[in-house]
């Protein structure tokens, strides 16, 4: 009995330190203090709001947005994830809110 009660003892400690890893609870993984969050929201990249629909990829939005524009698919993806704060974007939520990276057409 007291080597079952020390196993969940352990399974509880490393589900919840994994989960805090994976999730990204722990503050030292991320901005130390919201003067750094607060420098990566107001960059110099442009950039519109938009709702994510069924469907929508990063690229398709860009693509709507700037349908005369030539930027590199890398720098949309980065300049993507600065805009929103780490968001990965291969992995964007129907429903919810992303700034989309806005560019000048190209010349």
């Amino acid at each position: 009995m007291k080597k079952l009660v020390i196993l969940g003892i352990f399974a509880i400690i490393g589900w919840t330190s994994f989960y805090d890893l994976s999730k990204g609870t722990l503050n030292f993984l991320g901005p130390v203090n919201h003067q750094e969050q607060d420098a990566v929201s107001q960059s110099d990249i442009p950039y519109k709001t938009v709702d994510v629909q069924p469907g929508d990829t990063v690229l398709s939005l860009y693509e709507k947005l700037n349908p005369s524009a030539d930027a590199t698919i890398q720098k949309v993806m980065d300049d993507f994830q600065n805009l929103n704060h780490g968001v990965d974007p291969n992995h964007i939520q129907i429903g919810e809110k992303y700034r989309v990276p806005l560019y000048s057409a190209k010349k």
